[in-house]
């Protein structure tokens, strides 16, 4: 980065580079603010700076006369149109004298003025919407454009183009635009003599565009320009869509929850029934005559001196008689 100039206003340095303002503070080593002249691409070097006795700084670059104030906010700019011989001027050339008279040389001579004897232009129209494009394609409607006070478009019209002018002729070339598209982004674009305002991928939902114009010094209209612009959302956002879904959804899961409540209970009545025809074999086994071969087979192997088996045996036939009392 190359410095063409250092105006030193304690604490701060204004250094003039070839590209834009760096405002130093030199008791905390650390840069306040980077300050472009154009925003555009245009050129931003900076040749020379020099504060006046309002406390305003201008700044002589190679497209004319830029001023900014104390909080390093380019106020105005100033070229032919605002009376200047010539635009561009040299590195460093500048003076203020007693009287207050501020100076810079330039490649055309030297430009001289009081700041405090320039008029200002107080004129400042609100500016005009005067088209619209939808898609990159022309927004065909029944009215002219800036007495539209509101749009409506489907999800996929969501790439918008306005253009705009302002009513003022008095050195044309420098009035001013700036806006927002508050729902997206609240803040102020930077002022610009650009008069197109595009909007890539709008999200559905609500968005106020506001326009607001300034005239060749900087005087910003009193009124800004609104207009109301909705993105319808796509329909599988919609309400009814959503809604719909959700009792589909909600009815679906019912059916699922009674289906396996249904299930699981078919399976309990199938091993109750299973359980009960298991009692019931147990039951008929349970007769006189089972009882009573059960009781001389033991009986036989205790004379035949088969404790074991004997004891083996009535031990299994007294569960049985005891499950088939429990049931």
């Amino acid at each position: 980065m190359f410095v063409r100039h250092i105006l030193v206003e304690v604490p701060l340095f204004w250094i003039g580079t070839d590209n834009g303002l760096v405002i130093y503070n030199w008791q905390h080593q650390k840069v306040i603010k980077r300050a472009l002249l154009n925003a555009n691409g245009a050129s931003n070097v900076c040749y020379a700076v020099q504060k006046d006795n309002n406390g305003f700084f201008w700044v002589s670059s190679n497209l004319g006369l830029y001023k900014f104030n104390n909080k390093f906010e380019l106020l105005q700019k100033y070229n032919t149109g605002n009376g200047l011989s010539f635009l561009e001027y040299n590195t460093a050339s500048t003076l203020k004298d007693s009287d207050g008279a501020i100076y810079f040389g330039g490649v055309g001579g030297i430009t001289n003025f009081r700041p405090d004897a320039l008029l200002q232009n107080a004129f400042s129209p609100a500016p005009l919407i005067t088209s619209i494009k939808v898609n990159d394609k022309p927004w065909v409607l029944q009215k002219n454009p800036n007495l539209v006070n509101e749009l409506s478009f489907n999800s996929k019209q969501n790439f918008l183009s306005i253009q705009f002018a302002v009513t003022n002729y008095s050195n044309e070339a420098n009035n001013t635009f700036s806006y927002r598209l508050k729902g997206l982004n609240d803040n102020w674009s930077t002022a610009s003599t650009n008069n197109t305002a595009t909007f890539t991928s709008l999200p559905p939902g609500a968005h106020t565009f506001e326009l607001r114009s300034a005239n060749s010094d900087g005087k910003w209209s009193n009124e800004v320009k609104t207009l109301s612009i909705t993105i319808l959302p796509p329909w599988w956002q919609t309400w009814w869509f959503i809604t719909i879904a959700a009792i589909a959804l909600t009815t679906l899961l019912t059916f699922i929850i009674r289906r396996r409540i249904k299930n699981i209970r078919s399976e309990a009545a199938v091993k109750q029934q299973m359980a009960e025809l298991e009692i019931k074999g147990l039951h008929a086994q349970m007769n006189p005559h089972f009882i009573f071969n059960s009781l001389n087979s033991i009986k036989e192997m205790i004379l035949e001196d088969q404790k074991q088996n004997a004891s083996r045996y009535l031990s299994k036939f007294a569960q049985l008689i005891g499950t088939s009392l429990e049931q």
